[in-house]
């Protein structure tokens, strides 16, 4: 059956088919991107620490330094012995060229001299390596030695965490839900001191925690460095849009008429200046729209929104 209304007594809004978009709400921990562990290249004792844990630090800062009494006198030595081949490289040479000398002993001078640089080269890298220079903004997550305490190469000293552009939100998905996000995606993060921020899907893993079936997402909050208050392990509440492929038309609630014996929605639809009372099956409600199914059509709906209980009365 269909109506008529006079212009001015309802209000229709057009309505088209979009991809349902549903949402998930996880706690999640506030955590680092990434860690550093700084280590010495060469055995020393360790003369200066001037970090401690839960320190920040800046790029270029001197964190930690060894004793380099040992390795200066290792550099001494191989100088000198640089000095002593390119003397012998020199005489082998003037022999050569008094017609005296042999050209083997000319190649194999050289060639001695050639390793004396290396060995140099490297002793003075060594002596370089004996500090810990800071290359990032950053901070200290643990330290394991103290002042005094001998150093082997590659031995763990500190561990650290750049500031910037490293902070990121752990949650935990279920299969269903990881595949409905992408990398990329925007997602709301409240933090535990009601600051809220914009973060980014950075990591979507491949597999699953053999323990939990769960996917542990990480979000990444680029636009923070440190904000007081703010610290790792905190928890941190997300929200994310999960992108579906079911076509629904999002009705505002106010068109709902009623929900008949199937569990349909009826809602009042104009087609050419027609209404026309149509029922849908329901997807899902919120607090502003009922989300119903589109099936096969994609055609827009112009439902009305208010004044169909004018429109009901004429249909009867």
């Amino acid at each position: 059956m269909e109506t008529y209304a006079q212009a001015g007594q309802v209000h229709t809004e057009r309505v088209s088919v979009t991809s349902y978009q549903d949402k998930v709400k996880r706690v999640g921990e506030l955590s680092f991107k990434q860690t550093v562990s700084l280590s010495f290249k060469s055995s020393g004792y360790l003369m200066k620490l001037l970090v401690d844990e839960g320190d920040e630090f800046e790029q270029g800062d001197l964190l930690a330094s060894l004793d380099t009494t040992e390795l200066i006198a290792d550099q001494k030595a191989k100088y000198a012995q640089l000095v002593q081949a390119k003397q012998n490289f020199n005489r082998a040479r003037s022999l050569l060229d008094e017609g005296i000398g042999s050209q083997q002993a000319v190649d194999d001078t050289e060639a001695l001299v050639n390793v004396s640089k290396a060995a140099y080269e490297i002793s003075a890298y060594n002596i370089e390596k004996a500090k810990i220079i800071a290359a990032f903004n950053g901070v200290v997550l643990t330290k394991t030695a103290e002042l005094g305490e001998l150093q082997r190469p590659g031995q763990q000293l500190l561990r650290v965490a750049p500031l910037k552009d490293n902070w990121v939100v752990k949650v935990s998905l279920t299969q269903h839900e990881v595949g409905q996000i992408k990398l990329g995606q925007h997602v709301q993060v409240l933090l535990s001191n009601q600051k809220q921020f914009k973060g980014v899907i950075s990591r979507i893993p491949a597999m699953a925690d053999v323990t939990s079936n769960l996917f542990t997402v990480d979000i990444l909050l680029a636009a923070i460095e440190r904000p007081l208050g703010i610290v790792a392990g905190q928890l941190a509440h997300v929200e994310i849009d999960l992108n579906t492929k079911q076509l629904v038309y999002a009705v505002p609630v106010d068109a709902l008429m009623s929900i008949n014996h199937n569990g349909r929605a009826l809602i009042m639809i104009e087609d050419k200046g027609k209404y026309s009372q149509q029922d849908y099956a329901v997807h899902s409600v919120d607090g502003h729209y009922l989300y119903l199914l589109a099936g096969d059509t994609v055609q827009p709906l112009n439902v009305v929104v208010t004044g169909w209980q004018r429109l009901q009365r004429g249909l009867k």
